[in-house]
């Protein structure tokens, strides 16, 4: 629900703000990804688990991705749309095996770190959960985000999540890469 800022009132130092609707704060992963619409990648975050990837989110072994974001003390994930997954799906059913699989999806999660949309420049880089640089570039078509030879348009940006943000992404980041060791150290 969008909320409306109705009236503006300024009382010493304080600004007042009369708004349409109740602020809410945000929820869950698995929630948001709901309303979203994001039920694909939902499904994959609740199938590839921790044990496979190269990813030190919160939790142990076998705990999935979904899991571990859930419990984990900030994140920002680059959530490819249902449309994104599908024109993908041959790609990502012929990697041979769930590590690889994990490693792609990790390329999408930048651990324990909470970013915003004004942070994604053309300066920013940033490490993902699988270890490979996640670069961005802005131009008139939008503001994209790369990894590996992959890159996707940022759609939506900043859909907060109780733990994190989201931004919804209009491709797959195809990265197979992973570097344990620049993901732990991320």
């Amino acid at each position: 629900m969008n909320v409306t800022v109705l009236n503006a009132t300024q009382y010493q130092n304080l600004e007042i703000y009369i708004i349409s609707g109740v602020l809410t704060p945000p929820g869950p992963i698995d929630t948001v990804l709901a309303m979203q619409n994001l039920t694909m990648l939902s499904k994959i975050l609740s199938q590839v688990s921790t044990s496979n990837s190269s990813s030190n989110s919160t939790g142990g072994a076998n705990m999935t991705l979904a899991a571990a974001l859930a419990g984990s003390k900030g994140f920002t994930l680059f959530a490819p749309n249902d449309a994104a997954l599908q024109a993908a799906a041959s790609t990502i059913s012929s990697l041979p095996n769930m590590s690889v699989e994990a490693a792609v999806i990790g390329n999408h999660i930048i651990n324990g770190t909470t970013v915003y949309s004004p942070a994604l420049s053309s300066s920013s880089n940033f490490t993902s959960a699988s270890g490979e640089p996640l670069t961005f570039t802005t131009n008139s078509t939008g503001t994209y985000v790369m990894s590996g030879s992959s890159s996707a348009r940022i759609v939506s940006s900043d859909v907060l999540v109780k733990n994190g943000v989201v931004h919804v992404i209009d491709g797959v980041l195809a990265n197979t890469a992973s570097d344990p060791t620049a993901a732990s150290s991320a």
